[in-house]
């Protein structure tokens, strides 16, 4: 059976990022189902995660919440899944609410064989690459597995495909490899596509180092650093893709980037 990473080897990544205004990760040794349920229902634009490291041992369970624009990283230690009832998500996304404040950075590479073999084989070999170093976590489905292998950096919410070891530990040392980023999970697909043209043009950007990104009266994405201020031109391209190994091909759209200049 031909698999879904060979076969979107040549699709760009840029614009494909699962979009989500939070991300709720919870810690879950399996095993992991093709659906994840946390057992709560989630406000609007929340997208859950089941997480792992090692099978778990302890009474204690770690939950993450995560809120890229406001560069927030939750956490609490719950013994049953029962208690995320007790949290308020909606206030604490909106600001109402005060939530722990963690600074750690956690990097979750998609290992879930259930959706896609392509993130079992890939995203598994690129866990063992990454063996030892700190807050790498396996995670269920996080999307788009035919980018395997699939990263997800929080708090900031970048999403990664295609990731090599060596870009994992990029990642997991809080930099953005541009080659690998498919986009920032709270912007929709084509501002997306326009922050990753900013980073693939201007070099050394970190996670936060883009501080705008926005559409123009005329389509074209102007993206924003302290030093100034770019827009980037986009076109939407066909594509034919093949969405999970073994399924047929589907019509869908690209970005491709057409100029991308400084104006300020």
């Amino acid at each position: 059976m031909s698999r879904c990473r060979a076969s979107a080897a040549d699709e760009p990544l840029a614009g494909t990022a699962p979009e989500a205004q939070a991300w709720l990760a919870v810690e879950d040794s399996g095993p992991w189902g093709r659906e994840v349920s946390v057992g709560i229902d989630l406000p609007l634009g929340v997208r859950a995660l089941l997480i792992r490291r090692s099978p778990l041992r302890q009474a204690l369970r770690n939950v993450f919440l995560a809120v890229p624009e406001a560069q927030l990283l939750a956490h609490w230690q719950i013994r049953d899944l029962a208690e995320l009832g007790e949290f308020d998500f909606a206030g604490i996304i909106a600001g109402r609410v005060s939530a722990p404040q963690s600074n750690r950075y956690l990097t979750l590479v998609c290992t879930n064989g259930k959706r896609d073999q392509c993130c079992a084989i890939d995203g598994r070999a690129l866990i063992n690459h990454l063996a030892g170093v700190p807050d790498v976590w396996e995670c269920s489905h996080i999307g788009g597995h035919r980018f395997a292998p699939v990263v997800l950096h929080l708090p900031d919410g970048h999403v990664y495909g295609r990731v090599s070891a060596d870009e994992g530990r990029l990642i997991a040392s809080g930099l953005v490899p541009p080659e690998a980023l498919r986009g920032l999970s709270h912007h929709p697909k084509n501002l997306q596509a326009g922050a990753v043209a900013l980073r693939r043009a201007v070099s050394g950007l970190g996670p936060y180092d883009v501080l705008s990104v926005t559409e123009d009266p005329d389509g074209a994405i102007l993206a924003s650093t302290d030093t100034g201020t770019w827009r980037v031109v986009l076109c939407e391209v066909p594509l034919a893709r093949i969405e999970s190994c073994g399924s047929d091909p589907i019509a869908t759209m690209g970005w491709q980037v057409e100029a991308v200049a400084q104006v300020q």
